[in-house]
C-alpha cells in the first residue's frame, strides 16, 4: 500500500473508543432498543447481555483479523485477497458504510418529524449531510476531540433519566419469563449482534490509534460500557409502561424521558435528550461517511483521505433519499429482518474470512520455506 495514503493523525485509544460509544449510543437508543423490546419484550435485557458476551468475540475478530498492522479493513482486504478480489471486498465494505449512514439519516429524519411535523424531511436531510461533510472535511482529530466533550453529557443524561424515572418503575415487569419463547430472546440477541457487527466501520479509524495493538484487548471494556449504557434504555420503558405498551412505542427511551418531571425544576428533560441524541447521530453519520470516503480514496490510491468527499456524500444523499419514501414500519421491518443478517455477514463474516485466508497463506509460505531448507 502506498505511503501516500498512510495515516498522519493520531488519536489516543480512549478517543477512539469515545467515538465508538457516542456514535453507537445515539442511534442504538433510537433503533436497537425498539427492536429488542419488540422481539424480546421484558426479556430484552437478557438478549442484551448475551449479545454483548458474543460481542466481545466479534470485536476481537474485527480488531485482530479485519485489520493489519497500520492498515484499515480495506487495505488489509487488498493485502490478504489480492488486488482485484481485495478491491471487490473493499467495495462491499464501502457500500455497507454508505447504507449505514443513509439509514441513520432516515431514522433521525423520522425522529425529528415527530417533534417538527410541519418541517419538510428534505430540510433535515440537507442539514445532516452538510454538518457530516463538514466534520469529515475537518478530520478525524476534530471528531475525536468533540465527542470527548459531548460523551460525558450523553452518559450523564442517561444516568439522570434512569434515576429520575425510578419512582415510576415497576421492577417486576422485567422478571424473565422463559416459557414465552426462547426464540424471542434469540431474536433480541441478534439485534445487538447486528449493532456490534457495525463496529467493523471503526476498522477504518483503528489505524489512527496511538496503540492499535492494544485495541482488541481494551475492546472488552468497550463492550462492557455499551452494555451498561443500554441496560437502562432496554429495561426502563418496560418497567414504566409495561411490556405491551413499550412494544408499540416508536421511540421507547424518548417517550420515557418525556414523562420525567421533578417539581418545577426539571420539566422538559426530553429537550436535552433530543439535542444530545441528534448530535450523537450526526457524528455517527459523519463517522461512516468518513469511512466510506477514506475507503474510496484507499481503493484508488489517492493522496488524501478526503479526496472523494463530495461524490461519496452525494451518493449517500441519493441512497438516503431512496429511503425517504419508506414508512417507519417498512424501515423497521427491513432492519428487523434482512439487516439482522446483512450486518453480521459483512461485519463478522468478511473479517473472519480475511483472517482465515491470511492464516492459510502464512502456513503455505512457512511450508514452502521449510521445504527449501
Amino acid at each position: 500500500m502506498s505511503n501516500q495514503s498512510k495515516v498522519k493523525v493520531t488519536l489516543s485509544n480512549m478517543q477512539i473508543f469515545i467515538i465508538v460509544i457516542a456514535s453507537s449510543m445515539a442511534y442504538g437508543h433510537f433503533v436497537y432498543v425498539h427492536l429488542a423490546i419488540l422481539f424480546a419484550g421484558r426479556n430484552a435485557w437478557i438478549s442484551l447481555m448475551i449479545g454483548c458476551l458474543i460481542g466481545i468475540l466479534i470485536q476481537w475478530i474485527q480488531l485482530k483479523l479485519a485489520i493489519g498492522q497500520d492498515e484499515s479493513v480495506i487495505e488489509h482486504a487488498i493485502t490478504v485477497f489480492g488486488k482485484w478480489m481485495g478491491r471487490f471486498v473493499g467495495v462491499i465494505y464501502i457500500l455497507f458504510f454508505i447504507i449505514i449512514a443513509a439509514l441513520t439519516v432516515k431514522v433521525v429524519e423520522d425522529f425529528m418529524g415527530v417533534i417538527y411535523p410541519t418541517t419538510p424531511p428534505g430540510v433535515f436531510l440537507f442539514a445532516e449531510f452538510v454538518i457530516a461533510a463538514w466534520v469529515v472535511h475537518s478530520g478525524i482529530e476534530v471528531m475525536g476531540r468533540t465527542m470527548q466533550l459531548l460523551l460525558p453529557l450523553m452518559m450523564l443524561l442517561g444516568v439522570a433519566a434512569s434515576l429520575l424515572s425510578t419512582p415510576d418503575k415497576d421492577f417486576t415487569q422485567i422478571y424473565p419469563i422463559f416459557n414465552e419463547s426462547l426464540l424471542s430472546i434469540g431474536q433480541g440477541t441478534f439485534v445487538f449482534i447486528a449493532m456490534i457487527s457495525e463496529l467493523v466501520g471503526f476498522g477504518m479509524i483503528a489505524e489512527h490509534a496511538k496503540h492499535p495493538e492494544r485495541l482488541a484487548t481494551q475492546s472488552m471494556l468497550l463492550i462492557l460500557v455499551l452494555m451498561l449504557m443500554f441496560l437502562a434504555p432496554v429495561t426502563g420503558p418496560v418497567m414504566v409502561f409495561g411490556e405491551t405498551v413499550a412494544k408499540n412505542l416508536a421511540f421507547p427511551t424518548y417517550t420515557e424521558i418525556q414523562y420525567i418531571r421533578v417539581s418545577n425544576i426539571i420539566e422538559r428533560l426530553d429537550i436535552v435528550g433530543v439535542l444530545l441524541w441528534t448530535i450523537g447521530s450526526f457524528f455517527r453519520i459523519a463517522l461512516f461517511l468518513f469511512a466510506a470516503v477514506k475507503g474510496v480514496s484507499q481503493l484508488v490510491g489517492a493522496k488524501k483521505n478526503t479526496t472523494f468527499l463530495i461524490p461519496v456524500t452525494l451518493i449517500c444523499v441519493a441512497v438516503s433519499m431512496s429511503f425517504m419514501s419508506s414508512s417507519r414500519e417498512e424501515l423497521y421491518h427491513f432492519l428487523g429482518t434482512y439487516y439482522l443478517w446483512i450486518a453480521p455477514i459483512i461485519g463478522v463474516g468478511l473479517p473472519l474470512l480475511a483472517g482465515t485466508v491470511s492464516r492459510l497463506k502464512r502456513m503455505a509460505s512457512g511450508s514452502r520455506q521449510s521445504q527449501k531448507t
